[in-house]
């Protein structure tokens, strides 16, 4: 029914097929990280040259603090202040999503 003979053989094969499934999963893990990095890099790249300090936060605080809603500039710091705090939550909260 079953020659022992063939044992070493089933087993080289389980192995081999565990060790490759491995490095694969690492290897798609450190692909996914090489691409997220260069994402940021070239995010960061962008942002120095349209002369910001390379934070997404901060050029939106900046855009909404100069700017209202209908494009016309505005003089009331409060509310600007306020939609530049919600915007940089909004934010936040995507950037979370997208690194789950």
């Amino acid at each position: 029914m079953f020659d022992l003979d063939q044992i070493p053989t089933a087993v080289k094969w389980i192995i081999t097929v565990l060790i490759a499934g491995f490095i694969a999963q690492f290897g798609k893990m450190f692909a996914e990280y090489l691409i997220d990095r260069h994402r940021r890099k070239k995010e960061e790249q962008r942002m120095q040259a349209d002369g910001r300090d390379g934070t997404r936060a901060n050029a939106v605080q900046a855009s909404v603090a100069d700017y209202g809603s209908n494009g016309d500039i505005r003089n009331d710091d409060r509310s600007a202040s306020a939609k530049a705090r919600k915007k940089e939550l909004k934010l936040l909260q995507k950037e979370r999503k997208k690194h789950r």
